[in-house]
């Protein structure tokens, strides 16, 4: 939906655009731009976007046709509106074939002036509507349906909540939700020569229409990469069994896997010059436990083992030998440490309640999992410090926050008489943080709102339109209209008025000073305009309030 409608007049006389933008000046739905030639429409057309334009036909220069071409190239979506006298009948004709949104006499009447704007206008709208949107979207799915496979299947392997119990009609994939998935990693043990980006991403794509060549005539399975030379694969059987039978065909399954990814590897070294190792799931898990399932995998295939080449592993051997040789509890594993990733997202976005949330969900998993593991629970608190002292340095917020809590204490657990006192401290340290960052979007408000004042103050005279005041703060003039009445609670527009009647009332009490000069002073076209604007503000003609002012 368009916000707000960037308008433009464009006539080689001032009178006629002057008086036009006087009709529309006064309706916020419009930011109002004026060009008295052509050249200076360009101008506007190369600052900003512009929506709709209302346009002469005749000009010096440059006819309002030469002009539709040059909108269109820019802006592609702009309604035109030519303004036409008797004879330009032959110019209307070729300007409706060129897409003009509409021609109106200058004879008209304001009220036909206004309807032909407010059709453009709703021309646009209908562009916008959630239907044309949806069919353009429908068009494009097959182009982005593996990059939406990939964020959907990664998701999965996040654990993220709003993946259970979704349909996956739409991505076309060749799984069920419905049944157990076996996982299976993959990685490149060694590039050799193979510097390129580009070159690395084409022999992974080999990898995985070689495996899919062996595989897919007796599973099903999608693949996804993930850090730059490994992959996860997803595997369902076939077809849907019975319950009595289902432990049995997953066993074969695992079977014919387990003795296919040779002759993948294999076949891997042969074509593709590649060392590549396999690790395998001993197990189908429903699919709210692929993330734990991964996270398992993901660190078993980085334990000591996993280092030496072309090694095709499984679970459980590997998690035996884990077990054996590092004596570590084997739900250490289990913890999600991705899952991190998520508060510093909730950090950095200002979203505290999200953040406080979620960090209360981490600590009580973490008491589930194990209450005697000290180990992880110093990664968890030094991976929370350094979430903490990246956003301080990216912010450059770290000496504002030095004297509301002890860094020192922060970067020393055995400072804390346990972990629940750590844990306080962290959630401490983050409301310091959060109460930082709003205070600092606060005062950059501040500061945005202080610097249009003063534009608006010291340019009376000069251009105050959205486009131009948003030039200077560096903000889209939609947005900048948003921002401004979101912090200050009133519109721009506004405040620009009443900022040139409180002028207009100091200066009409200096006797020497004529009403035209105090309108030109003002911005003003004429002092006609001046005068019916601060009638309009104020009840009374300029002329009154001087004489009250005597």
């Amino acid at each position: 939906m368009i916000a707000m409608i960037q308008l433009m007049i464009v006539d080689d006389e001032e009178m006629i655009v002057d008086g036009l933008v006087q009709l529309f000046e006064d309706n916020e739905q419009w930011e109002v731009c004026r060009a008295y030639s052509p050249f200076e429409a360009l101008d506007w057309l190369n600052r900003t976007k512009i929506d709709v334009v209302m346009t002469d036909i005749h000009m010096p220069g440059m006819n309002g046709l030469e002009l539709q071409k040059e909108i269109k190239q820019r802006w592609p979506r702009c309604k035109v509106i030519f303004l036409t006298g008797f004879n330009d009948f032959h110019y209307v004709q070729e300007a409706i074939r060129n897409g003009a949104a509409d021609f109106i006499l200058k004879t008209e009447d304001d009220e036909t002036i206004l309807a032909a704007v407010d059709r453009a206008v709703c021309s646009l709208r209908e562009q916008f509507e959630a239907e044309h949107l949806l069919e353009r979207a429908k068009s494009q799915m097959q182009t982005a349906l593996p990059l939406l496979q990939k964020e959907f299947l990664w998701d999965v392997l996040q654990g993220r909540d709003r993946v259970v119990g979704q349909p996956v009609e739409d991505l076309q994939l060749p799984l069920d939700l419905n049944r157990p998935v076996l996982l299976f990693l993959g990685r490149i043990d060694e590039w050799g020569d193979i510097a390129k980006p580009s070159d690395r991403l084409l022999l992974l794509y080999g990898v995985q229409n070689i495996t899919e060549e062996y595989l897919a005539d007796t599973v099903n399975l999608v693949s996804i990469m993930y850090d730059h030379s490994r992959l996860v694969w997803f595997v369902q059987l076939k077809e849907p069994v019975q319950e009595q039978r289902l432990h049995g065909s997953w066993e074969l399954a695992i079977r014919f896997l387990n003795g296919t990814l040779e002759s993948v590897q294999s076949t891997c070294k042969e074509l593709l010059k590649l060392p590549v190792s396999f690790l395998a799931g001993d197990e189908p898990v429903a699919w709210n436990d692929c993330a734990e399932k991964f996270n398992l995998l993901r660190s078993l295939f980085t334990f000591d083992m996993g280092t030496k080449r072309e090694l095709l592993l499984s679970e459980k051997s590997v998690s035996k030998h884990f077990h054996a040789s590092a004596g570590v509890h084997e739900t250490t594993l289990r913890f999600n440490f991705d899952k991190i990733l998520k508060l510093e997202t909730y950090l950095e976005t200002g979203q505290k309640s999200e953040f406080a949330a979620y960090f209360s969900e981490l600590v009580y998993q973490l008491s589930l999992i194990s209450k005697h593991s000290e180990g992880l629970r110093l990664q968890i608190y030094f991976s929370m410090v350094s979430i903490y002292l990246s956003h301080l340095n990216r912010s450059g917020t770290l000496d504002n926050v030095r004297t509301q809590f002890d860094l020192g204490k922060l970067m020393k657990f055995d400072q804390h008489a346990g972990w629940e006192e750590a844990v306080a401290y962290l959630r401490q340290a983050a409301e310091v943080l959060f109460e930082s960052k709003r205070q600092d979007i606060s005062e950059r408000d501040r500061e945005v709102v202080r610097v249009i004042k003063r534009y608006v103050e010291e340019h009376l005279a000069g251009d105050l339109s959205l486009t131009r005041i948003g030039e200077i703060v560096g903000f889209n003039p939609s947005y900048l209209s948003r921002l401004y009445k979101q912090i200050t609670g009133e519109p721009l527009s506004d405040y620009i008025k009443n900022t040139r009647v409180n002028k207009a009332k100091e200066l009409l009490k200096q006797n020497p000073i004529k009403i035209h000069e105090i309108a030109e002073a003002l911005g003003f076209e004429s002092a006609t305009y001046f005068a019916r604007f601060f009638k309009k503000m104020t009840q009374i003609t300029p002329t009154e309030y001087k004489e009250q002012s005597d």
